[in-house]
């Protein structure tokens, strides 16, 4: 889950993470072998209000691909990037079939074919591996991403109130803070955004105004 962040001091270095891991997942801290549970709940009970069978899905800080394995398994047209070229290869190696799927990616400098392209956007703990002074640019680039009709799931820890920029990572968000990002985009809640879900989670479903 990368993505650019500033300064050396703010930014750890998920590539040597990934490259000191050596192939182990149990030493990247937030691999989790299956899906998120706060997504899967909302693929299963709500999705297909707003979703099209076999739409467009981007998953942001894609890591070991966890999540993009389960949306391609239902049927998704996956593209899921990560700024670590070695959590990339990792997660092809994991996803064969499916390998053409992943690939180097800025979630701040996105290749123009991407903007406003995906029906579905998902960032898992993306957006609290940056500091709180990135998060507005953030949801700002993550609606980018969004087709007009399309929606973005955001899922991270249940943040408990503002933090500075030396105190993560993580960088949790309030569901209050969540939603007032996600409106300076030009977004709003497609359903209430909870938080204390399974394993103390937050979740937001926005779509465009």
């Amino acid at each position: 889950m990368t993505t650019s962040i500033p300064g050396p001091a703010l930014a750890p270095d998920f590539e040597r993470l990934y490259v000191e891991a050596g192939g182990d997942a149990a030493r990247v801290p937030w691999a989790r072998s299956i899906p998120d549970p706060a997504l899967l709940e909302w693929l299963d009970r709500d999705a297909h209000a707003v979703l099209r069978a076999g739409c467009r899905a981007c998953v942001v800080g894609c890591g070991l691909g966890d999540d993009a394995r389960e949306l391609s398994r239902r049927g998704f047209d996956v593209t899921a990037f990560d700024l670590s070229p070695t959590a990339v290869a990792w997660a092809r190696r994991l996803d064969p079939e499916h390998e053409a799927s992943y690939v180097e990616g800025d979630l701040f400098s996105p290749p123009s074919r991407w903007l406003r392209r995906f029906d579905l956007v998902v960032d898992a703990f993306c957006l609290q591996s940056m500091p709180p002074s990135r998060h507005r640019a953030a949801l700002a680039a993550l609606a980018n991403l969004l087709s007009p009709r399309g929606a973005l799931v955001i899922v991270g820890h249940d943040g408990d109130g503002p933090r500075g920029d030396a105190e993560g990572p993580p960088w949790p968000v309030r569901t209050s803070d969540l939603d007032l990002l996600a409106a300076a985009s030009g977004l709003q809640p497609a359903a209430p955004t909870r938080g204390s879900l399974v394993g103390g989670r937050l979740r937001g479903v926005f779509v465009r105004d």
